[in-house]
């Protein structure tokens, strides 16, 4: 008999949640997709990555009926962890909220900026919007970046195969990375 129910669920979130994030944390640290889209290997960069893995998830995530509060969980894990690297990068304490609240707003517009490319089907406004979000102004062969769109779709489509328990247990798909014109 449990003598102290009450939370337990709650608690289960969190714990779901911190793994969840840890794996596409693993996700977006794939080494063959930064060399294959010559995606820098900068804070910047990582975090650029980290935030199309996780719209991709949360889209996922939120797909499933009753399931927007464990997205706001796992939405929660990410702004906890942007502040321990901002600590742990050195930026002062005064000023960590403020940067917090800075890459949640870039989040949020990557975020906005992919769903409606995806809402819409249009993939050269996904396009538009990676090489605006993780290649910013630099030059970028445009084979790069039809490569990290490949990408972006195949993830999309491996994650909408994923069910949901899958993704409770933190059990993500292996994305493969293609080459633009490589077969």
């Amino acid at each position: 008999m449990d003598w102290f129910p009450f939370g337990r669920k709650k608690r289960q979130q969190k714990v779901q949640a911190l793994a969840l994030y840890s794996a596409i944390v693993d996700m977006s640290r794939n080494a063959d997709l930064f060399q294959a889209c010559q995606i820098p290997d900068t804070v910047d960069g990582r975090f650029d990555v980290l935030s199309l893995h996780l719209f991709l998830v949360l889209r996922r995530v939120k797909k499933e009926q009753g399931q927007d509060d464990f997205a706001d969980e796992v939405a929660s894990v990410f702004a906890t962890d942007m502040d321990r690297n901002l600590r742990e990068m050195g930026v002062g304490d005064l000023s960590v909220g403020k940067h917090v609240k800075k890459m949640s707003a870039a989040f949020m517009g990557r975020f906005m900026a992919y769903d409606k490319a995806l809402d819409d089907q249009d993939h050269s406004q996904l396009a538009a919007a990676l090489k605006r979000n993780i290649f910013r102004d630099a030059p970028v062969d445009p084979t790069l970046i039809e490569t990290l769109k490949i990408y972006t779709l195949t993830a999309y489509d491996l994650l909408k195969q994923t069910t949901l328990d899958q993704l409770l247990a933190a059990d993500l798909p292996t994305v493969p990375v293609h080459q633009s014109g490589a077969k």
